[in-house]
């Protein structure tokens, strides 16, 4: 199934539920966000001796204020299932800050 239905009630359907209907684009930018979050919190960057970090702990030791803003990205992503404009801003906002993160973190 390549669509994903959704319902939110309005007022003008006479208390009858709207379905949402999401575009492929749409459910992968959600999907991708979701990862993206997922990635953040799972160690899976080695570092010297077979030693594992995530990418808080890289945060927490690196000082950069911006690798934070990958979660908040991506969660305001996921947030915004239903306002549609402003998921195309806020997932290219994560994408960006996300390769600019790794930029960063390679130049160190």
């Amino acid at each position: 199934m390549a669509e994903q239905n959704m319902t939110q009630p309005t007022s003008s359907d006479n208390g009858r539920p709207r379905v949402l209907r999401l575009t492929p684009q749409e459910i992968a930018i959600l999907v991708c966000a979701a990862g993206l979050n997922l990635c953040f919190f799972a160690p899976w960057v080695s570092v010297g001796f077979d030693t594992a970090h995530a990418g808080y702990q890289l945060a927490r030791e690196q000082g950069g204020w911006f690798y934070w803003l990958i979660p908040v990205l991506s969660i305001a992503t996921l947030g915004t299932i239903l306002l549609p404009r402003w998921r195309k801003w806020t997932g290219t906002a994560a994408a960006l800050v996300s390769w600019l993160a790794v930029a960063h973190f390679v130049s160190k």
